[in-house]
């Protein structure tokens, strides 16, 4: 399963994105690519540790505050991690460390 919002589409919020593809982020366990970049997406990081299968991740650029959570290195399989620019604060996890494949 793949989501790629086509940048400059700027569905706002991950949850308003969620509710569009009519799924919580937690329920799209087969998703392998989720594409968000470019699209002015606003909030906290979306909860992304049961994204098991994810594969690549493309995050920013986008509106996304906070930090980084250390949930994301539950993504053992993700090869693919585009994350910025982001407007975060604090240190990047030293737990995204043991994503060997990345």
């Amino acid at each position: 399963m793949s989501i790629a919002v086509p940048r400059g589409k700027k569905p706002g919020r991950i949850s308003t994105l969620c509710w569009l593809c009519g799924l919580s982020v937690g329920e799209m366990t087969s998703l392998t690519n989720l594409q968000l970049q470019d699209n002015s997406l606003s909030g906290t990081f979306p909860s992304l540790g049961a994204l098991t299968n994810l594969e690549t991740l493309r995050l920013g650029p986008n509106l996304f505050s906070g930090t980084l959570p250390t949930e994301l290195s539950a993504l053992t399989v993700l090869e693919t991690l585009l994350a910025g620019p982001l407007l975060v604060s604090g240190h990047i996890p030293t737990e995204l460390g043991l994503l060997t494949k990345l």
